[in-house]
């Protein structure tokens, strides 16, 4: 049974995630399955594995899992794996890079009837996303024990936006905003004539935040939200606000004006 388990296990990896074989899903994932390690936005079941699975699959081509251990006890299999792939397409709002990839995880499966359960996983997004140029390595690992001190804003202010459009007032919903991924700024009207800019990197490991709903601004990666109103910290893990971009209305566009280092309300358009 324990050796039963340990296949079925792999086969998670090996036939649904490498191969993407959809099939596979509900043949040996249980129909009340808990995926603990779900997004946000993303069904904990199995229909979110059939949206998971394609999306991940886009991203990455000669996606594979190495097993290095598999163990077995009662109704739990822990697989420590090595999970490797190229990034040939968008991943997190960064166009591909072309660059390969090696990550540490391990996966914990809970097999109930001979199907998958539950599951658990602790990955080492940090490394892969620095092994991809995500995340600049300087500033994931400092040279030193001391402790870290935040960011200063100037490091994210990119002055080749200086006194450039961004995007059109009406394009900005009141309430909303919209995402310039290319600019890598999310630019925000919290109320009618109040717009704001920041960076559309997300405090926590660099990701790039992909969604402005509710008054807050999303990173998909690990759940953080921001507040459209000043950057800050609406739902963790990120610690830190935004970096935001003083700004200014212009004939009708969204200009930037300089860096806002006061953490003040948003001004109003002028």
């Amino acid at each position: 049974m324990l050796d039963e388990n340990k296949r079925l296990a792999k086969r998670a990896l090996d036939e649904v995630f490498s191969r993407g074989n959809l099939q596979t899903i509900d043949e040996i994932f249980h129909s009340d399955f808990i995926n603990h390690e779900a997004g946000p936005h993303t069904p904990s079941g199995r229909d979110g594995l059939k949206v998971t699975v394609p999306w991940l699959r886009s991203s990455f081509s000669d996606l594979r899992y190495e097993v290095e251990d598999a163990i077995a006890e009662g109704d739990r299999v822990v697989l420590r794996v090595i999970s490797r792939g190229r990034q040939t397409g968008e991943f997190m709002g960064f166009p591909a890079t072309g660059k390969e990839f090696a990550a540490k995880q391990i996966h914990v499966y809970r097999i109930v009837g001979g199907k998958i359960l539950e599951h658990w996983a602790v990955r080492d997004d940090l490394g892969q996303g620095i092994q991809l140029g995500l995340i600049p390595a300087s500033q994931a690992m400092p040279s030193s024990s001391a402790p870290v001190a935040p960011q200063p804003i100037d490091s994210a202010f990119d002055t080749r936006l200086l006194g450039r459009p961004l995007v059109s007032t009406a394009q900005v919903p009141v309430g909303g905003g919209v995402i310039l991924s290319e600019k890598h700024v999310v630019v925000t009207q919290s109320e009618a004539g109040r717009f704001r800019a920041f960076t559309s990197t997300c405090t926590h490991l660099g990701c790039a935040v992909a969604e402005v709903s509710e008054g807050r601004i999303k990173c998909p990666c690990h759940g953080s939200q921001f507040a459209i109103y000043d950057g800050s910290v609406v739902h963790g893990p990120a610690a830190r606000a935004l970096p935001a971009y003083e700004v200014k209305v212009v004939g009708g566009e969204v200009t930037i004006a300089g860096k806002d280092q006061s953490g003040a309300a948003p001004p109003t358009a002028q």
